[in-house]
Formats: C-alpha cells, sequence, structure tokens
C-alpha cells in the first residue's frame, strides 16, 4: 500500500482496507432484474436500492456505559448477500472496481443463504 500525492491510500488488495467499528464494505451486485437466488426486482426500484456482497466487516460497535467496553456482535459477516439503499455510505474504487462503506445499521435486509 503507498500513497500518493494528494494524501489518497492507493491499494490493489480490498482486503488491506479493515472496516472499524460496525461498518462493513461492500461489492456492489451487477444491476440485473433477477438475484441469484429468484427475486426479480422491479425495474423503478433497481435505481433505489441496491444487493451487494459482504467483503469484510468491524469489529462491532462500542457499547456505551460499559466498562470493561465490550462490543455490540456483529449481525454480518463476509459472503452475506445484503440490500442497501443506493445513496447510503461511501463509494470507494479499489483496482477498478466500486465498493461501499455502510455502517451495519443501514443494512435494509439479509437474503437468506437457501433462497
Amino acid at each position: 500500500m503507498a500513497g500518493t500525492e494528494d494524501g489518497r491510500i492507493k491499494t490493489e488488495d480490498i482486503e488491506a482496507i479493515k472496516p472499524i467499528g460496525d461498518h462493513i464494505i461492500v461489492k456492489r451486485a451487477d444491476k440485473e432484474s433477477e438475484t441469484k437466488g429468484g427475486i426479480i426486482i422491479p425495474g423503478k426500484h433497481q435505481q433505489d436500492a441496491w444487493f451487494g456482497t459482504v467483503i469484510s466487516v468491524g469489529p462491532g460497535k462500542l457499547i456505551d456505559g460499559l466498562w470493561p467496553p465490550r462490543r455490540a456482535p456483529m449481525p454480518l459477516k463476509p459472503g452475506d448477500t445484503i440490500y442497501f439503499k443506493n445513496f447510503l455510505g461511501r463509494k470507494m474504487v479499489v483496482a477498478g472496481k466500486d465498493y461501499f462503506v455502510l455502517c451495519s445499521e443501514e443494512v435494509l435486509g439479509v437474503l437468506a443463504k437457501n433462497s
């Protein structure tokens, strides 16, 4: 990993970026009208929300008021397919691919593995 003149971090490996707190890194699924699980997304909703795959998760949010400090367990894990609003999170480009950093609370749902 090396820095650039404008202060940005340059890396070709998304695994080198570790989310903190309750943040997750997501790779958005290609725009399709039907998911691999067979869920059909109407055209007008394809722009409102997206499916994506969780790449990595942070250690969890610190629970206020506890001593010693403890973290809330993360409800997501790498490999989960999630549904999230398209205007949430921060976009980043790594090795020419788009990824998003979201808080776990911004996820609308998780696609069941047997779907």
